[in-house]
């Protein structure tokens, strides 16, 4: 069935959705803003509960009612000491999961002059080793060291984000957790520094991704096979990698910048999809697999996706192309190829890439069609020397869509029609009407180009201008009113 959006020349208007920024699923911190504590006391102290402080004397580390990020109080580190606070969080170290832990920090308040080192802020994860959640509590790991505010008096978010599936955490997962927020000084003057730190509105849980982003359509960065990271609603994906020694998964390896190429939405997560040249072709690629059962046409626009070049012998060559499936192009269809890539290492900020499908044919699939696209790599130095895959999505349109964005005269006795067009634009005619109250709808001619001929057709007879499409009206035959049936 047709829809026929009835729509008065008018200009449009596109609005942004503002970012969702990462964050943990929920705050395991108790009075993570500090306002429970009392600052006349100097709490926090040595003893204190939910937070400790580790002092030399106990006014090093107090609450302040005169800076905060929120609500009415903050933590103050004095200037000529190192102060730490602590949370015992009852909380256990779980396998396979990626935590995040993040304070607001504002460098101000009483300056020591003789100083010229700024405060730092180091967050660190103890655990203990006995089970015992009284302790006693064991260094493991740092979210992050040593970072200062970039600009006094403003207060700035640090974040960090570990995994329990590292090196520094396998070993006592299970066990209890607890926080340390460490002030330091950059240079090296000891634990004295220039100015002041306050700490407000702390968080600590599990990590979790950002928003994925608009026109996501399918996205892997952790899932196998069917068990995709995400997917619109009515569309399937299936993820087919290298198995060479039981698993699709390099558990060592991944991206560690969660984005989709250079979207958002993805894990940091050590889950890269690992591949190399073997004695098979099949060990040297990864092949995803978009279906859609949506009950309308699926515009595929672009593939995003990271790489990782673990070593030197590494795989440093990578295709993308359309391997096969319902969309009218020939199998084995290269799309895309980058040679020569750097060594990003097995762990960190892979190569990002966003590749258009521009160069397809066809890139719209039917209700119940499916297309496979297959990442692969070559030259490496011996076929056992392996790369990575991680963060996969294919971007596009759900359904067709069309709407005016703007009128202008183009020539003499010639109109130009601004469109905002998705979707299976061969479904997508212009319609036009002299009066909202007699008559009917008709199907109108249009150029595609402004010298072409007027006829009635589809707008696939377009020119195309960024995201969005120019036709033309015959002035002399124009219409008070135009709509574009779908």
């Amino acid at each position: 069935m047709k829809m026929l959006k009835k729509c008065a020349i008018v200009l449009g208007f596109i609005s942004l959705a503002g970012m969702v920024q990462a964050a943990v699923v929920s705050n395991l911190l108790q009075n993570a803003d500090f306002e429970a504590l009392d600052g006349a006391a100097n709490e926090p102290n040595d003893g204190d509960t939910p937070w400790n402080a580790i002092e030399v004397q106990p006014w090093i580390v107090a609450g302040r009612i005169d800076e905060a990020h929120s609500g009415t109080q903050a933590v103050k580190v004095v200037n000529y000491n190192k102060g730490t606070i602590t949370q015992n969080t009852g909380v256990l170290l779980e396998s396979n999961t990626a935590y995040e832990a993040s304070a607001w920090i504002l460098t101000g308040g009483l300056e020591h002059a003789s100083q010229t080192d700024p405060p730092e802020l180091t967050i660190s994860l103890y655990a203990t080793t006995n089970g015992n959640p009284v302790g006693p509590y064991v260094y493991q790991a740092g979210f992050f060291f040593d970072q200062a505010n970039t600009t006094n008096d403003t207060w700035e978010k640090v974040t960090g984000i570990l995994e329990s599936s590292s090196s520094a955490l396998q070993d006592v997962v299970g066990e209890y957790i607890q926080l340390r927020f460490i002030k330091t000084d950059s240079g090296d003057s000891g634990d004295v520094s220039s100015y002041e730190l306050f700490i407000d509105d702390a968080e600590f849980g599990v990590y979790s991704p950002e928003a994925p982003p608009v026109g996501l359509l399918l996205g892997y960065h952790t899932g196998i096979g069917t068990n995709y990271d995400y997917a619109v609603t009515g569309v399937e994906g299936s993820l087919f990698g290298a198995s060479f020694d039981g698993s699709v998964i390099e558990a060592s390896a991944g991206s560690s910048d969660g984005t989709y190429g250079t979207l958002s939405g993805a894990s940091v997560l050590r889950t890269g999809y690992k591949v190399r040249e073997g004695t098979t072709n099949t060990n040297s690629r990864v092949d995803v697999r978009i279906k859609n059962n949506t009950g309308s046409p699926l515009q595929l626009e672009s593939i995003s996706f990271d790489y990782g070049r673990m070593y030197e012998a590494s795989p440093q060559d990578i295709t993308l192309s359309y391997a096969y499936g319902n969309l009218n192009e020939m199998d084995n269809t290269e799309i895309f190829t980058a040679t020569n890539l750097a060594v990003t290492g097995q762990y960190g900020d892979y190569h990002d890439f966003d590749i258009p499908l521009t160069n397809l044919n066809d890139v719209v699939l039917g209700d119940g069609q499916q297309a496979t696209f297959r990442l692969s790599i070559d030259n490496a130095a011996g076929p056992w020397d392996r790369g990575a895959f991680d963060n996969i999505a294919i971007m596009g349109i759900s359904s067709t869509e069309a709407w005016f964005v703007a009128t202008e005269p183009s020539a003499a006795d010639q109109v130009r029609l601004i469109v905002y067009a998705s979707g299976d634009l061969s479904q997508i005619y212009l319609v036009g009407r002299d009066s909202l109250s007699d008559g009917n709808w008709a199907y109108t001619g249009h150029s595609d180009d402004g010298t072409s001929s007027y006829v009635i057709t589809n707008l696939t007879h377009s020119t195309t201008d960024g995201t969005n499409r120019f036709i033309y009206v015959d002035g002399a035959e124009a219409k008070n009113f135009y709509g574009l049936e779908y």
